[in-house]
């Protein structure tokens, strides 16, 4: 097996490097935001097999490092350093008018989402984005990125454009919608989401590319994912809008036709008992994902055993980080009786064909009960690393 190096760090100088260190390994490679060469790193690099994964290259020693974990701002009054290098894991916000304070950036390396006036979404050239770039209107009055708007809206509203960066919804009977439209209340948004007997008066105040839909009055609205339980219906009512995940449990049978209307936006996770159930209730659903059994979801770590799928339904996980399966399961047992749905590893010694053939969308499968080794590299991780001076 070749011997590889990879070396991780937010600032890489490789100004030192030795030409020993490169000559021992038949692969090197470097992941870094920023990278000082000079004239001889250079010219060693180009002589062995190094590739270089980064967003900065320079000559320049002497940069600033600014790592912000969470949410970040760019504004007017908030100059930075001369040669200063933001990484923002999460998400970084321009506010109007940062042109300037933009530009004295070296680099910005983003790994999530960039929100940022219109006019200055062509002025992001130093800028590397890891995710999604959003842009609002200049000028605009800015609601949550999924603003819910009920009765107390219209007493604060201003005559002005207001943005909302996923959706707005428009369901409380008792919002004054021609107030709105009296005030100048105009929204811009992706996506509207109106009660039947606001949508007339309500549509006109949209942009005309916002998606508009229509849902009966009374229904209520989910934000996020959601259990269809008898307790959720006493709370909400028999009208649900799920904006997210809908999980069906052993005692969703029996509520589905006590629903009217209901709206799944993401996927809708039904026992395979309930399959006529559900397929003869009112249910709309994006997408529909049939799952044996008990369902085990959103856990950081798992142990499967004999016991858990002794059930005659068996066992499906779901959205588990780490699947460890104990080793005196059958592979029979294994296929017959349980389900992996996006977990992020699964250890199965020593049964991993088994588990091949009844996993989706499952990061790593390993057959041993140690960490698997990725692609037989050394490693390395910090925040600063200079090779060379005794850490190669």
């Amino acid at each position: 097996m070749p011997n590889k190096l990879l070396i991780k760090a937010n600032f890489c100088d490789l100004r030192n490097v030795k030409e020993e260190t490169l000559a021992a390994y038949d692969v090197i490679e470097v992941r870094a935001n920023v990278v000082v060469l000079n004239d001889r790193a250079k010219e060693l690099i180009a002589r062995y097999p190094v590739t270089l994964k980064c967003d900065l290259a320079t000559d320049n020693p002497n940069i600033a490092l600014r790592s912000v974990n969470g949410v970040a701002e760019v504004t007017p009054c908030d100059v930075p350093e001369a040669d200063t290098v933001l990484t923002v894991n999460g998400e970084l916000k321009i506010a109007s008018g940062s042109a300037e304070v933009l530009a004295r950036y070296l680099q910005i390396t983003v790994n999530g989402q960039v929100y940022c006036p219109r006019s200055l979404s062509g002025k992001l050239g130093n800028v590397a984005v890891n995710g999604q770039i959003i842009t609002w209107p200049d000028g605009a009055v800015q609601l949550k990125n999924t603003a819910v708007l009920d009765s107390t809206f219209a007493l604060r509203a201003k005559p002005a454009l207001y943005w909302a960066a996923r959706c707005v919804v428009m369901l409380d009977p008792a919002l004054d919608v021609a107030a709105l439209a009296k005030q100048g209340v105009r929204f811009d948004t992706p996506r509207a989401i109106l009660a039947q007997s606001l949508a007339t008066q309500a549509a006109p105040l949209f942009e005309d590319d916002t998606d508009l839909e229509i849902v009966p009055d009374g229904t209520a609205y989910l934000k996020d994912d959601a259990e269809l339980t008898a307790a959720l219906i006493r709370r909400k009512g028999n009208k649900l809008y799920v904006d997210g995940r809908l999980t069906l449990t052993a005692e969703s049978a029996a509520l589905l036709p006590q629903l009217e209307y209901c709206k799944v936006t993401g996927t809708a996770l039904v026992p395979a008992a309930q399959e006529k159930a559900f397929s003869a209730s009112c249910v709309q659903a994006e997408k529909v994902q049939t799952v044996r059994g008990r369902l085990l979801q959103g856990q950081g770590r798992v142990q499967v055993d004999y016991w858990m799928l002794e059930a005659p339904d068996g066992l499906c996980v779901k959205g588990c980080g780490m699947v460890a399966l104990t080793p005196e399961l059958e592979p029979e047992l294994i296929a017959a009786k349980l389900m992996l749905l996006e977990c992020g590893m699964v250890r199965a010694p020593p049964h991993k064909g088994a588990v091949q053939l009844v996993a989706k969308d499952v990061g790593v499968i390993s057959g041993d009960s140690g960490s698997p080794l990725r692609h037989g590299y050394s490693h390395g991780r910090a925040d600063h690393c200079d090779v060379g001076q005794n850490n190669e």
